[in-house]
């Protein structure tokens, strides 16, 4: 099935190279911000239910809180015993606020992903609103459970295993899976073609990240100062051109119906 000569070959690098002239001429920049925003957006508020999830952990309830805030401030002991206590009587309502944030710039996030396919992909599967407040939501808290779950067993097995090829593969098929989930859910594709697909465009990711950290890395290596306010502008960038990337296969979906 996945057998290729020399014709399909030369066919497949024509229809790669098209998609990419559209990323080019900027015909996804406007999706890819949105997605970014959304995507920023998410994240800040995941963040804050991580942090309200991790004061009930042994390591940051409140009598070690207190125990070491005593440490360090011994002569406002008083004052700063008060104001944690603020935080821990309030922080059910605030987990409450900050979960209900999360699910709505989620659900957001979902629909600029589906109308950016559209945008991209005329034929696409078409969703019901229920599906992106009820069922969307919930297999995105399902998927972002096992992606903790994998990555940290990836970070368990890197100690033990030799690394440089069990990192490659480790991220390569995270991406993979990813990739795939997405677009079979979205797009109006054969299986085989999206395996083709999120194969093709997880390891032009693969390479992508790997690319941005060593700049990372280099960046903040230069100078700790600048480099901490530039590795946000970069990751903005990555995280842009990433969804652009991503949209980038979901247009060689249409070529290849074609073709």
């Amino acid at each position: 099935m996945f057998y290729m000569n020399y014709q399909t070959i030369k066919q497949e690098v024509y229809i790669l190279l098209r998609a990419v002239y559209h990323l080019l001429k900027g015909e996804f920049s406007y999706h890819a911000g949105a997605l970014t925003y959304n995507f920023i957006i998410v994240i800040g508020s995941l963040f804050s239910i991580l942090s309200i999830l991790a004061s009930y952990t042994p390591f940051l309830s409140y009598e070690r809180i207190v125990s070491i805030a005593v440490q360090i401030f011994p002569q406002h002991t008083n004052e700063v015993i008060l104001t944690i206590s603020r935080f821990y009587k309030g922080k059910t309502t605030f987990s409450l606020l900050s979960f209900l944030l999360a699910y709505f710039f989620s659900v957001s996030f979902i629909k600029n992903l589906y109308k950016a396919f559209a945008y991209v992909k005329c034929d696409i599967k078409q969703r019901s609103e229920i599906s992106f407040w009820v069922f969307l939501p919930i297999l995105t808290f399902i998927f972002s459970l096992l992606s903790i779950a994998i990555i940290t067993a990836y970070a368990l097995l890197k100690f033990f295993i030799v690394k440089i090829p069990f990192t490659f593969l480790a991220n390569l098929l995270f991406l993979l899976i990813v990739l795939f989930a997405v677009y079979k859910y979205f797009i109006n594709a054969s299986t085989a073609k999206t395996f083709y697909v999120s194969l093709l465009i997880s390891i032009f990711l693969y390479f992508f990240n790997k690319l941005f950290v060593s700049l990372l890395v280099k960046f903040v290596t230069l100078n700790p100062l600048y480099g901490l306010v530039g590795s946000f502008l970069i990751f903005l960038v990555w995280l842009y051109l990433s969804f652009q990337l991503v949209l980038v296969g979901a247009k060689i979906f249409t070529y290849k119906e074609r073709d």
